[in-house]
């Protein structure tokens, strides 16, 4: 599909360091957002994304600046949440960064890294897993499209009937789901109607979800829901994959 295959020029494009991982340039790469705790020797852990995944290493987005030659662990967070059909007995690895720089005229990083572990411990760990779960199944392609995700700032209406019970914002969207932060919580398990945007010239995005997960923040004090997208027809999710795309355009300018 064209639009995966912008997202990984953009995500996993030119720019990366070619030195990156040559040694096993062959293995499968998966595009991808993942949340993960990376704790580097004697520092404390930092929440990171992985954006590219490979049994040799991976690229992530990190807040904060990671010297090459730095070691660390990794695991997944929220692993109950994410289905692993595969599974593993290694919550942790260790890895080694390769390369790290800030992304212009944004407050984050972009890193590349390498897992230092034996192939037996990786096989048996969460990366094995993941990959499975990303690239082996029969349902490849939709599992890819699922777990790749934009991070956002679009309106969110949510409805009762034809009624407006919340408003927010989205700020996590992928064609399985949203993640929205709202000043109530409708509860787990509620089914709402959702609309999204609109978006420069796109129009509004309209689809049934439920609520899937929920926790407040006190510090914000609101509530960050993760809602799934019940049964896109292919309007929906044909216009769902313009908005990733126009939102994928506008992080890169």
């Amino acid at each position: 599909m064209a639009w995966l295959s912008y997202i990984k020029e953009k995500i996993m494009g030119s720019e990366v360091d070619e030195k990156l991982f040559r040694e096993k340039r062959s293995a499968p790469r998966v595009s991808c957002f993942l949340d993960a705790n990376l704790t580097a020797e004697g520092e404390d852990g930092i929440e990171i994304t992985v954006i590219a995944l490979e049994m040799s290493g991976f690229r992530m987005i990190t807040p904060a600046k990671l010297e090459s030659g730095t070691k660390f662990t990794i695991g997944l967070r929220s692993v109950a949440d994410l289905n692993l059909s595969k599974p593993f007995t290694g919550e942790t690895v260790n890895g080694e960064v390769v390369w790290c720089r800030q992304r212009k005229g944004f407050p984050l990083y972009y890193a590349g890294a390498r897992f230092t572990d034996a192939q037996d411990a990786l096989h048996n760990s969460w990366v094995a897993s993941m990959l499975d779960h990303l690239g082996v199944s029969a349902d490849e392609d939709a599992q890819r499209r699922k777990n790749i995700r934009i991070v956002t700032s679009l309106p969110v209406k949510c409805y009762l009937g034809n009624r407006v019970i919340l408003t927010g914002l989205a700020n996590d969207l992928s064609l399985g789901g949203v993640k929205v932060n709202l000043i109530k919580n409708p509860g787990v398990g509620k089914e709402m109607k959702i609309q999204l945007g609109p978006f420069k010239r796109l129009q509004v995005f309209e689809c049934q979800g439920r609520v899937r997960r929920s926790s407040y923040s006190s510090r914000h004090e609101d509530y960050a829901l993760g809602i799934e997208f019940l049964e896109l027809n292919d309007e929906q999710v044909k216009l769902l994959e313009r908005y990733m795309m126009a939102l994928l355009r506008e992080s890169c300018v």
